[in-house]
């Protein structure tokens, strides 16, 4: 998900928070398709640095899995997936048996980024909650994110919501593979979602 705001404001920074019309919680792909659409191709090629442009001033990407992919710091909540035969099924246009797993219980955040000139002003929040809201329509019942042990405004973020302490990642780990020692957090969303409606 990306929050944009038109390239106007952007350069003026005359937006705020609170300012609802001046922003736009998108997904990534769409903000550019969606202008693609409105100006067509070739006069959005031609036009891309006029005002009519939007600026992406912060991101989030959540992904609903078991586990984040290359991630050693895992979740714990939720059920899993388990790989019995019960959870195959014959595909008639394959003509193959495969793995229908059952719902997965478990969702990820990462790579919550808001533009530097553009933090704290409840950007990050917006998306967190946007996130939330998709997550729980998925049936999503645990919300996971890693976060640095020392980005305090990420985690009292993230508590504001509920998150809480899973797992912290040990420091030998951490410099082994040259990044500063993260926790994993987590939060229950059913809850989140129902306070966040």
């Amino acid at each position: 998900m990306a929050l944009v705001v038109p390239r106007s404001a952007f350069l003026s920074q005359s937006f705020s928070s609170s300012s609802s019309s001046s922003f736009e919680i998108e997904d990534e792909y769409l903000v550019v398709e969606r202008r693609a659409d409105e100006m067509g191709e070739e006069e959005h090629k031609e036009n891309q640095d006029e005002d009519t442009a939007l600026v992406v001033v912060a991101t989030l990407d959540y992904v609903i899995a078991d586990k984040l992919q290359g991630e050693l710091l895992c979740g714990d909540k939720g059920n899993g997936q388990s790989f019995d035969s019960e959870n195959y099924a014959f595909n008639e246009a394959t003509q193959t048996y495969e793995f229908m797993p059952k719902t997965i219980e478990r969702a990820y955040c990462f790579n919550v980024c808001v533009l530097g000139s553009y933090r704290g002003q409840g950007f990050a929040h917006r998306l967190i909650r946007e996130a939330v809201r998709r997550v729980a329509l998925n049936s999503v019942k645990f919300l996971y994110v890693h976060v640095e042990l020392n980005n305090a405004p990420a985690l009292r973020c993230y508590e504001s919501f509920g998150f809480l302490e899973e797992k912290k990642e040990s420091e030998r780990v951490a410099v082994k593979l040259g990044r500063p020692p993260r926790k994993l957090l987590f939060v229950t969303v059913a809850p989140v979602a129902e306070a966040c409606a």
